[in-house]
């Protein structure tokens, strides 16, 4: 048996919380240096030790008990915190509305590689008219690419999958025009060169709610377009191009989430700025599968479509099929790429665009 200290005289000694004794009254020091005799166990012994509680010791065990309870009832009611409801968070990790993917107006990073590009090359004015003058857009490929996150800021947890948080989100989204420069700009005839076309701008404000399987969004945003320089220069564009890109947008979306890896989600929204360049509504349906499991590579397919009052309704169809790499939310996403319908970006919006190519997507946050 251990000794509780190393004193020798148990009177002079405030550490022990008893005093053992020898059956013939001998007392003995902490460590039992002085023992001797025939030691008998009575009715509350320690070891081989009579116990004999003495007024001094009693308070310090009284105390030493005292914050012991203390210090158990703190741990549990930390420990009771962890789990009661409602819990408030700062800046809390992944997001009750999963970002929408094949969105192309969607907060993320990604950029695209396209064989396969096409389109008419004409900006429709109105239903009957065109402008020819913008007909260049066709040569080559264009290479569209973003930058944006998601982040929320403060979530509470009412109960097990119920939830409720705000946040918002920025992004970019850039095209570079690549084709063989033929014209008398380029340095040399029929170099290959890489020339921005256009970059728009989103920042979004938004309220996000999970139900179970069921979540939903209520968002603000505002999106302005902008031509690039190398464009401007290029076309010698001295004159007024209407840009009905540059709006305010309220909407609302819903999705639900199966057990077997499938999303499914639709949206309606409404301009919030009176312009006659833009007409108010849209709305927005499409359906995402993701393979279950915690595997390292799981499959992915998806398709959007996107619907637009300023383009009579006609739908810009973007689907693709792939594979998501990486198990954390924080997943690359590597896939087939294809769209068809008005172009997604830009004062350009129009136009009709084709392509087929290769994806990269990726949420940093």
């Amino acid at each position: 048996m251990a000794p509780f200290c190393e004193c020798k005289d148990v009177d002079m000694c405030t550490f022990p919380m008893f005093r053992a004794v020898s059956s013939r009254g001998t007392t003995l020091s902490c460590n039992g240096a002085t023992a001797r005799g025939e030691l008998e166990r009575g009715p509350l012994f320690f070891g081989s030790f009579v116990l004999s509680p003495r007024p001094h010791c009693m308070r310090v065990a009284l105390l030493t008990g005292a914050l012991c309870l203390l210090s158990l009832a703190v741990r549990s009611q930390s420990a009771t915190d962890t789990t009661a409801y409602p819990r408030k968070e700062w800046f809390p990790k992944n997001h009750l509305f999963a970002p929408i993917l094949l969105d192309p107006l969607e907060a993320q990073v990604y950029g695209s590689a396209l064989p396969y590009f096409n389109t008419t090359g004409e900006r429709r004015i109105n239903a009957t008219d065109f402008d020819k003058r913008d007909r260049e857009l066709n040569q080559g490929t264009i290479v569209p690419f973003a930058f944006g996150f998601h982040k929320p800021f403060y979530r509470v947890t009412t109960a097990p999958g119920q939830a409720h948080e705000f946040g918002l989100d920025v992004a970019s989204y850039t095209q570079f025009q690549v084709f063989n420069d033929t014209s008398r700009l380029a340095k040399k005839p029929g170099q290959l060169v890489y020339k921005i076309i256009n970059t728009d701008y989103r920042l979004s404000f938004w309220y996000n709610l999970r139900r179970g399987r069921n979540s939903y969004r209520i968002r603000l945003y505002h999106i302005s377009s902008h031509l690039g320089d190398d464009y401007v220069i290029r076309y010698q564009l001295n004159y007024y191009t209407p840009n009905a890109v540059n709006y305010e947008l309220l909407d609302f979306t819903a999705s639900r989430d199966f057990p077997i890896g499938l999303r499914v989600y639709g949206n309606v929204g409404v301009c919030t700025r009176n312009t006659r360049e833009r007409d108010r509504f849209n709305a927005q349906v499409g359906a995402y599968y993701r393979q279950p499991g915690s595997m390292r590579q799981r499959l992915v397919a998806g398709i959007d479509a996107k619907f637009w009052q300023q383009t009579d309704f006609k739908p810009g169809i973007h689907a693709g099929v792939g594979y998501e790499l990486g198990r954390s939310s924080q997943n690359l996403t590597a896939m087939l790429d294809m769209y068809y319908g008005y172009r997604p970006y830009g004062q350009y919006e129009y136009q009709t665009v084709s392509w087929v190519g290769l994806g990269l997507y990726f949420n940093p946050f």
